[in-house]
């Protein structure tokens, strides 16, 4: 879900940004980069304090999070809040840095959860668990790209933000229950 998510943006934001502000490709280029690179650095950042601490804490953080800064992407038409090239700015860079601590614990929870049935991960469990682990990007972002160009169609921006706001409020749901 947190690699769809992080994909959400990228087919739209452009047409968004120069539609509502009149920024340029290059201008969602570079917000789209600034996301990336805040990702890149909060990924070790995040995997060091999951393995220092509980990464249920970073998981569930993200899950509750990541709805609250979709909602103000848009921002959802009904908060009345005006949308703003600064706004989009912020939550996309607030996005980079939160979107880690959705799926990086993710593999130390299932490595976890494997030692936890089995006293110890053979080299082929956790090649195999890694390895699934890193098959998730490519899926999701095949997964954010097209629901986002999907809704897109149907929707604006900020609904699309709203309504994928929605999805992962779901999403904090069952990360709570389960």
């Amino acid at each position: 879900i947190c690699l769809a998510v992080n994909a959400f943006p990228v087919p739209v934001l452009a047409a968004w940004a120069e539609q509502s502000f009149g920024k340029d490709v290059v201008w969602a280029g570079f917000v789209l980069f600034m996301n990336q690179c805040l990702t890149g650095i909060f990924c070790p950042i995040i995997g060091h304090f999951t393995d220092t601490y509980n990464p249920y804490f970073f998981f569930v953080t993200s899950a509750i999070v990541l709805p609250v800064l979709y909602v103000f992407l848009g921002p959802l038409p009904l908060l009345n809040i005006a949308p703003s090239a600064t706004l989009l700015l912020t939550i996309m860079l607030l996005l980079g840095a939160a979107a880690p601590m959705g799926f990086i614990p993710s593999l130390k929870i299932m490595l976890d959860m494997y030692k936890a049935d089995h006293q110890e991960i053979p080299t082929w469990a956790g090649n195999l668990i890694t390895s699934l682990f890193y098959a998730c990007f490519p899926m999701g972002d095949f997964l954010g790209l097209t629901v986002s160009g999907l809704v897109a169609e149907v929707a604006s921006f900020p609904w699309s933000t709203g309504i994928l706001a929605a999805l992962l409020l779901l999403h904090a749901v069952a990360t709570a229950l389960f």
